[in-house]
C-alpha cells in the first residue's frame, strides 16, 4: 500500500506543479486565495483517486477496475444536474441506465468453480483467510490486515470468486 502513495504522491506534485506553472503563466492564477481549495481539490478529485484506481487494477484485474472507474463521468454529470440545474437529456439517462446494468451486472456476477491457485510468492496488505495461511517472523507487522512478503502454497479448491490478484487462471 506504501507504494501507491509513493506513486500518487509523484504523480500528483508534478501534475499539480505543472498545472500550477501554466495557469500563472497564462493569467489565470489572480490570487494566492483559492491554493488551500486547490491542494484540497487536487487531493481528492486526484491523489485519493488515483490510490483508489491502482489498488482496484491490483486487487479486482484490470476489466472491472475500469468499469467501475468508467462512473465516474457519469457522477459528475448528475451532479451538474443537481449543483448546476443542469437539463437531463436522453443521452444522459440512456448512459445512465446502461452504466447501472453494467455496475449491477458486476457486482451481482457469481462464478464459482474447482480451480488451482499455483505457488505465489509477493506482498499486498491481507488479513489471514483460506488463501493466506502462513507463519510471521518476528520482523513482520502485527495485527490484521497487514502487508509483509508470504507465499502461497499450492492449493486446490472451489468457492465464489472473480478474476482478482488470486484468481488468474483459464477457463
Amino acid at each position: 500500500m506504501r507504494i501507491l502513495w509513493r506513486i500518487a504522491t509523484l504523480k500528483g506534485l508534478v501534475a499539480g506543479t505543472v498545472n500550477t506553472v501554466l495557469a500563472v503563466l497564462l493569467g489565470q492564477w489572480r490570487s494566492t486565495s483559492p491554493i488551500s481549495i486547490a491542494l484540497a481539490l487536487g487531493f481528492v478529485s486526484y491523489g485519493l483517486s488515483l490510490v483508489l484506481y491502482i489498488r482496484a487494477l491490483r486487487e479486482l484485474g484490470t476489466a472491472r477496475a475500469g468499469n467501475y472507474f468508467s462512473v465516474a463521468p457519469f457522477v459528475g454529470a448528475i451532479v451538474g444536474v443537481i449543483l448546476l440545474r443542469e437539463r437531463v437529456t436522453t443521452g444522459l439517462s440512456a448512459a445512465g441506465l446502461l452504466m447501472g446494468i453494467g455496475v449491477w451486472l458486476h457486482v451481482t456476477e457469481t462464478h464459482t468453480h474447482q480451480h488451482v491457485h499455483e505457488p505465489l510468492t509477493h506482498e499486498h496488505e491481507h488479513t489471514h483467510d483460506e488463501h493466506h495461511q502462513h507463519q510471521h517472523t518476528p520482523d513482520d507487522p502485527a495485527g490484521e490486515p497487514h502487508t509483509h512478503p508470504h507465499r502461497h502454497e499450492r492449493l486446490e479448491h472451489s468457492h465464489a470468486h472473480y478474476p482478482d490478484i488470486h484468481h488468474r487462471h483459464p477457463h
